[in-house]
């Protein structure tokens, strides 16, 4: 029964050798459409050492037959399945196969897996059967179908360590997660990006020493070797180097008051823990002096990392994703998933996990996180709009209100008492000018935002309209002088709208007006030749001043279209008053719509300033004075 000869029972066993190897050919020449081998990692070496059975895929394939072979792919074999490659003509990797069974479209054979090394089986199950055959076409095709791409694996194996290869691998070893997930974080050179699902990813990531890992890369000076792999990152990390540029890491992760004190524990803040005036993401600097900022202008120009945090507010079940992500230097991206959140071990709670250097895997990551990103920094812009959209309709009810009721009872008046008609008449006339100035603001701010404010643009002396504005509002106000530093140059000649320019200036010297300590009655000033009187009490003062900014000579008496020779770059308009200054509070977004800390006014005249300004190519821009007395705000024009 265990010759070659004595096949002629459907199913039997084979003994020996030479007569298993035979056996296998008769398979491989008999088949007719196909033949499938599923083999173990150690058949690759003897398809081809065996003259044989080389022989036999080789001519199997030049008579059209289709050939498919599924082995695990090791580094052991990885020489004798690149040979195999050409032999057949589909060929896949499946990790972990036990057994080897060869099928063909009537034949089925199963050598034994325990054999001496470089040697064939000694022992083999054949069969002929049909039902038999056909469920081992079934057993084939099911692990066919959950295998991988032999080149795929080929690919990684050949290129183990190096980021730059381009290979996606599924690891289902939580401890090996946690290693390649620590050494990942040790090999960025640029950049991370993290996001963590839940409050308790964070403190499990705290526990296996990522979060201070983190926070070390944003104060170390040290870097990785261009090619330092994760498995060799830790090593060379210890041999120290230099940083070619700066560290960005970003991270994404729902807070608690149990986060809340991990953070302060380490120096780090989130916005919740400094209250609604709180910046909207945390800058941690390589210096070791950790800020906040509503914006990354303050982070310190000298600092050559950064470290931000920054978590959604909505309901946990809509926090971030129910995955940890981590993309690093943008070559590479490990992303495991949770199974019990509740648990406390980092090895408990990860279930599988996707490893990968692929572009458009990564690409993919980093959407998802740059998504997240925004629609936590949008959301933090809605709630401040939010907030100062409720200001402005509390202020302009107030400021609609003011004025209405005073129109409707001067009106009153009006008919009670005709013999006042004309006092009562003036009081409705100022009254309607500031209800319909507030009217043409609200319309003015939907000009701006549609961009669909219209210029009249003259040509004028600027100087001219500086000196209307002044004597306008001195016409109303005398308890503080107002003074126009001599201009060096003058007429300065601009083509712009002059209603909106005269706009402009009034607002900005009303809104100094407004912030300026009122002299005392009996104050009084006598004129200096550099327009300064002598007797002016500086404290209850504001000074104006033009000047042309400019590479090239200005010729004041050319009111006609510039030449070449004549051009100038912009005319500086600065007025500084020695009031109460700007707040800290809203110097950073001062001309914003609704911004305001004054009892009175709709917060929008400066918005619309900087909106009329930017409409004719200039700018805007205020600061505090250096000596700490008063402010000073400065615009520019082209001319």
């Amino acid at each position: 029964m265990g010759t070659y000869a004595e096949r002629a029972t459907p199913t039997h066993i084979v003994h020996g050798e030479d007569n298993v190897v035979n056996t296998l050919l008769h398979i491989i020449s008999n088949a007719k459409y196909k033949i499938d081998a599923c083999v173990d990692y150690t058949r690759p070496y003897l398809a081809i050492e065996i003259k044989q059975l080389r022989d036999g895929f080789v001519n199997a394939k030049k008579r059209g037959i289709k050939v498919r072979y599924l082995t695990e792919i090791d580094k052991g074999n990885l020489h004798y399945c690149r040979q195999l490659l050409p032999m057949v003509n589909e060929f896949r990797h499946l990790s972990g196969i036990k057994g080897n069974f060869y099928v063909s479209d009537e034949e089925y054979g199963a050598p034994a897996t325990f054999h001496e090394k470089g040697k064939s089986a000694e022992v083999m199950i054949y069969s002929s059967i049909k039902e038999i055959v056909e469920h081992q076409q079934y057993i084939f095709e099911s692990l066919w179908n959950t295998s991988s791409s032999a080149d795929r694996k080929i690919k990684e194996i050949e290129s183990e360590g190096d980021l730059s290869s381009g290979i996606t691998q599924v690891i289902d070893h939580p401890l090996r997660t946690q290693e390649l997930f620590l050494n990942l974080i040790k090999s960025a050179k640029h950049e991370i990006l993290l996001i963590l699902p839940t409050v308790n990813a964070f403190i499990r990531e705290y526990d296996i020493g990522a979060i201070q890992l983190l926070k070390e890369l944003s104060c170390s000076d040290i870097i990785q070797d261009k090619k330092t792999s994760p498995a060799s990152s830790t090593q060379n990390l210890q041999q120290g180097g230099t940083r070619e540029r700066a560290m960005s890491i970003r991270i994404i992760t729902p807070t608690n008051d149990a986060v809340n004190k991990i953070l302060n524990d380490m120096n780090l803040v989130t916005p919740s823990m400094r209250g609604e005036e709180a910046a909207e993401s945390v800058v941690f600097s390589s210096s070791s002096s950790y800020h906040s900022s509503y914006t990354r202008k303050n982070k310190n120009k000298n600092d050559n990392s950064i470290l931000q945090l920054r978590h959604p507010e909505s309901l946990p079940k809509y926090n971030v994703t129910t995955a940890t992500i981590l993309v690093v230097d943008r070559k590479a991206s490990l992303v495991f998933e949770k199974i019990d959140d509740a648990k406390e071990s980092f090895v408990e709670a990860v279930g599988l996990s996707t490893f990968s250097t692929s572009e458009p895997t990564i690409m993919s990551y980093l959407s998802i996180f740059e998504n997240f990103w925004n629609q936590v920094e949008l959301y933090e812009k809605l709630k401040e709009h939010d907030k100062l959209q409720k200001e402005f309709i509390n202020i302009a009810s107030h400021e609609l209100r003011t004025p209405t009721q005073a129109i409707l009872g001067y009106s009153t008046l009006v008919r009670r008492h005709p013999e006042m008609r004309e006092e009562m008449l003036g009081y409705i006339e100022r009254n309607a000018i500031r209800l319909q100035n507030l009217i043409n603001n609200i319309l003015d701010v939907s000009r701006i935002e549609s961009r669909t404010l219209k210029l009249n643009k003259e040509k004028f002396n600027i100087n001219e309209k500086i000196r209307n504005v002044i004597d306008d509002i001195k016409s109303k106000e005398d308890k503080i002088d107002i003074i126009f530093d001599n201009p060096k140059i003058d007429p300065i000649v601009v083509e712009a709208d002059k209603l909106r320019i005269y706009e402009v200036i009034s607002n900005l010297l009303v809104n100094a007006v407004k912030f300026t300590k009122k002299k005392c009655m009996d104050g009084h000033s006598s004129n200096r030749s550099d327009g300064i009187g002598v007797g002016t009490d500086m404290a209850s003062s504001i000074i104006v001043a033009s000047a042309v900014k400019s590479n090239q000579s200005y010729d004041k008496g050319n009111t006609s279209n510039t030449t070449a020779g004549a051009r100038i770059d912009e005319v500086i308009i600065s007025i500084k008053d020695r009031g109460t200054g700007i707040d800290a509070d809203i110097q950073e977004k001062l001309f914003s719509k609704f911004v305001t800390k004054s009892d009175t006014g709709s917060g929008l005249g400066l918005y619309i300033s900087k909106g009329i300004v930017e409409a004719h190519g200039g700018k805007i821009w205020a600061e505090n004075n250096t000596d700490g007395k008063g402010a000073t705000f400065t615009l520019s024009l082209p001319v």
